[in-house]
């Protein structure tokens, strides 16, 4: 029996520490793995909740990227603005019995106005791509925080197994390590499978240490349950209010 929990072991202690590694030594391969992770979650879920949106966003993303081919370089358009309207409006005021200085006046407080308003929405708009990339960079340093938390955890709970495998009495440690292989599988499982990940990454409620804590909390109710027969939790239930009623 030990020698398939060790087995078990071994691989789970060479994939965390890899997991490891990858996270810390190459962050740019996290980062591009999370962002694609992220991006599947909030596709999911809009499809999960907004089948119909879903769609309808897809056509608008497909309209404006075919709009933005077709009109080029943003800024190099926002740059000429102001000349091309002032040009027009001089256009406009130069007809027959207008003066050619009140046009050019004109048109001169017409680029300048323009000149400033299009200098401050370009001070507006790098002031808001600082804030995303500041919530960006905030959220992806939680994500690797926790990854790594949860990471950790199972190294140390696949290590302690391994090195259990060794001692001398470890024909009486097969129950408490098959518990404990079975606690790390249900928490990765509710880690992985059981939380929103939208929202999770959304409001940054991610597990941190509790994840080590919920670990602990299975293991113990399983050896409560299984070697000891509740008697721990019925003890526990006999000390709250009503526990000891009778149905």
């Amino acid at each position: 029996m030990w020698a398939i929990l060790r087995g078990i072991c071994v691989l789970g202690v060479l994939l965390t520490e890899t997991l490891i590694y990858v996270v810390l030594q190459h962050p740019k391969v996290f980062e591009k793995s999370a962002l694609g992770f992220v991006q599947s979650q909030i596709k999911t879920e809009l499809q999960e909740r907004h089948p119909d949106q879903a769609s309808g966003l897809k056509a608008v993303a497909g309209h404006l990227a075919q709009t933005q081919q077709r009109l080029g370089d943003g800024d190099a358009l926002g740059s000429k603005l102001p000349e091309l309207i002032a040009m027009i409006a001089a256009l406009q005021c130069s007809c027959p019995g207008a003066r050619d200085d009140t046009a050019r006046r004109t048109a001169d407080a017409i680029r300048e106005a323009l000149a400033n308003q299009i200098q401050h929405l370009n001070s507006g708009q790098k002031r808001l791509s600082d804030l995303i990339r500041k919530k960006y960079d905030r959220t992806l340093s939680e994500l690797r925080t926790d990854v790594l938390i949860f990471l950790s955890t199972n190294l140390a709970a696949f290590s302690l197994l391994l090195a259990a495998s060794f001692l001398p009495m470890r024909r009486h440690t097969v129950l408490p390590g098959s518990l404990l292989l079975v606690a790390v599988a249900a928490s990765v499982w509710m880690y992985l499978a059981e939380q929103n990940w939208f929202y999770t990454i959304l409001f940054g409620s991610y597990y941190g240490y509790g994840y080590a804590t919920m670990m602990l909390i299975i293991f113990g109710l399983l050896v409560d349950v299984i070697m000891f027969r509740a008697w721990i939790s019925r003890k526990l239930l006999q000390v709250l209010p009503g526990g000891g009623a009778p149905c």
